[in-house]
């Protein structure tokens, strides 16, 4: 990331970790919300924004949710004399989702992160209401699958219902967020307001921090839960999502799938129904308006004559220059400049208007090699091999 440019939030408090002893103390006491996201580096920089006292830090939160992987130690961060509480009532989900989501969790993580003494799940037995089992229902396709989780929405709305989300498992923030525009709802952000808004779509990590009283998590199917291209290692954070998005729902939770049901759900059928769609809704073709289209995280593949207009500082942008070392970026941009130079007299190149025509001169002969240096001349020729 630093190679091209970008940061993200960990990046940014990596970089202020090396600044820690020049942050002085400016509050008597901090509040932390959603603590479990905190690594030990931002509760370092916690740590040194208040003087040690009585009460002076309090960490809210729930190890559960977690969703970013940091390496977390209280006692590394500073924090010592921890007195810690835990809150037993749950006044958010009926005891059957909160079952459901707590079988869903258990049965898919590792033993050292069960034994974690930071972990506690809520045991459903202190939900303090009743509601109906979460179903899951199968479509026939994911199309289906939608359009019958918008009318069900709808028709939640209707009776008494004051709040419906449909999630999305297996797309991002913004595939979800451009396909909402195609029903006219709006996508879950931090400007939601379920009086003003009353059904939302979003993707699974978007519910975090919201409730609902209908939530309908959609493509709970074989290869999206969990993920068939991730780590098997890494599965429990995927698992932690969907904990998180199913506790999002107080009265009403159903986990839509077509083809085969994801063998997480399929394991916990003690706590969780199955059953078809059209046995609770009917389908409205006008509602069938196609799924969201994944946009990929990163440029697609291109051929060399395809980033041939480019210039340096526009191609270590593209999918292929990822692995180019500095010093072969560096020289793209300073001599791939978009305008060109030739040498007085021979005419030779000295700089390139686009990077077809360096690497045309770089595959014909090795003239170019003094001006960027062999090592990366070598390194360049490789990409047009």
């Amino acid at each position: 990331m630093r190679n091209v440019g970008v940061v993200d939030y960990l990046g940014l408090t990596s970089a202020l970790s090396n600044h820690l002893s020049d942050i002085a103390p400016e509050y008597t006491n901090i509040l932390v919300d959603e603590a479990q996201d905190f690594g030990t580096t931002e509760l370092g920089v916690v740590r040194r924004l208040v003087p040690s006292g009585l009460n002076d830090i309090f960490l809210c939160g729930d190890i559960a949710q977690t969703i970013l992987p940091k390496h977390r130690l209280i006692a590394e961060a500073g924090l010592s004399l921890v007195t810690r509480e835990r809150i037993r009532q749950n006044y958010r989900n009926s005891r059957e989702i909160l079952r459901a989501a707590y079988d869903v969790l258990k049965n898919n993580l590792h033993e050292e992160i069960i034994g974690d003494e930071d972990l506690e799940i809520l045991d459903p037995k202190f939900a303090n209401f009743s509601g109906p089992i979460p179903m899951a229902l199968a479509a026939n396709t994911l199309e289906e699958e939608i359009a019958y989780a918008y009318k069900y929405a709808q028709t939640r709305l209707s009776d008494t219902a004051k709040s419906a989300c449909i999630a999305f498992a297996g797309f991002s923030a913004r595939d979800v967020a451009m396909f909402a525009e195609k029903y006219g709802v709006s996508a879950l952000d931090g400007t939601y307001n379920p009086t003003l808004v009353p059904i939302v779509f979003c993707d699974l990590e978007q519910t975090k921090g919201y409730e609902f009283d209908t939530l309908i998590i959609i493509q709970c199917a074989d290869g999206v839960l969990p993920p068939r291209d991730a780590p098997k290692e890494e599965e429990f954070r995927t698992s932690c999502k969907l904990y998180v998005a199913m506790t999002r729902a107080r009265k009403e939770l159903i986990l839509s799938f077509h083809g085969a049901i994801s063998s997480w759900i399929k394991a916990v059928s003690t706590t969780i129904g199955t059953g078809f769609w059209n046995e609770f809704e009917v389908l409205d073709p006008q509602l069938m308006r196609g799924i969201p289209d994944r946009l990929p995280e990163c440029e697609p593949t291109r051929e060399l004559e395809d980033t041939g207009g480019l210039t340096g500082r526009e191609f270590i942008y593209t999918s292929q220059a990822i692995g180019l070392s500095s010093d072969a970026q560096d020289k793209l941009i300073e001599v791939v400049d978009g305008r060109g130079l030739r040498a007085a007299g021979t005419g030779a190149r000295l700089k390139w208007p686009d990077m077809k025509s360096f690497f045309e001169d770089l595959r014909a002969s090795r003239r170019s090699d003094r001006i960027i240096g062999s090592t990366v001349a070598d390194e360049l020729r490789r990409l047009t091999s």
